[in-house]
């Protein structure tokens, strides 16, 4: 199983309900999945396979040693680069997401694995999960202090200490989340894994929000 899932043999339905819409506010959709290469002809980071076709490295599976973890199918597909003063450029091509600030946006979080937990975190921006339903007390924000960051559809009542914001939902393999979110502001916001590592083997992206896009 876990060769075919590092192979890109996975997938995932969404299936929604009639009453979705009546009991959660509209929201923008996005689907993300997550997903590991463990390749026997890559040379290392930055250094890929040279054309060489490889195929599936289960020395590199077995000590969870990703030669790339890929962001819907493709590694660094929606990083242009990482950093400021000494910036790595990563694709120049990269793809953006695009929102407008206080819009509230959905997020459909597939870990495909076969190998890495996935702590997912929108930097500089809360998010509030829909499904599935986070341990008392997970990485909760009160929500008082926070109106304008998540559009709060968790729908329990004030006295359930598991509800609020959260900044980090935990996501193991084969496993997905629908969170929901809202970036109260302008600028740029990214969706990673709090293990900052995997943004060097391309996991992750970028959500410009801005006010002149059409949603």
């Amino acid at each position: 199983v876990w060769e075919h899932v590092a192979s890109g043999m996975y997938g995932s339905v969404i299936v929604s309900s009639p009453a979705y819409d009546q009991t959660h506010p509209a929201a923008k959709e996005f689907y993300i999945a997550f997903s590991e290469v463990y390749n026997t002809a890559d040379k290392g980071l930055f250094k890929g396979t040279n054309g060489t076709i490889g195929s599936f490295d289960l020395g590199k599976f077995v000590h969870a040693r990703p030669d790339l973890i890929l962001t819907n199918g493709m590694a660094y597909k929606y990083i242009p680069w990482i950093g400021t003063v000494s910036r790595i450029p990563l694709n120049n091509d990269a793809e953006i997401f695009y929102v407008k600030p206080d819009e509230p946006t959905r997020w459909y979080i597939i870990n495909a694995g076969p190998r890495k937990s996935l702590d997912f975190n929108f930097a500089a921006a809360m998010i509030d999960v829909l499904y599935p339903l986070p341990l008392l007390n997970q990485h909760v924000v009160d929500n008082s202090h926070y109106d304008n960051s998540s559009i709060s559809a968790n729908n329990m009542n004030d006295s359930d200490e598991s509800a609020g914001l959260r900044y980090l939902i935990s996501i193991p393999p084969g496993s997905g989340a629908i969170i929901e979110a809202i970036f109260p502001e302008q600028g740029f916001y990214f969706g990673n894994d709090h293990d900052l590592a995997s943004i060097l083997y391309g996991s992750g992206f970028v959500a410009s929000a801005v006010d002149n896009i059409i949603s």
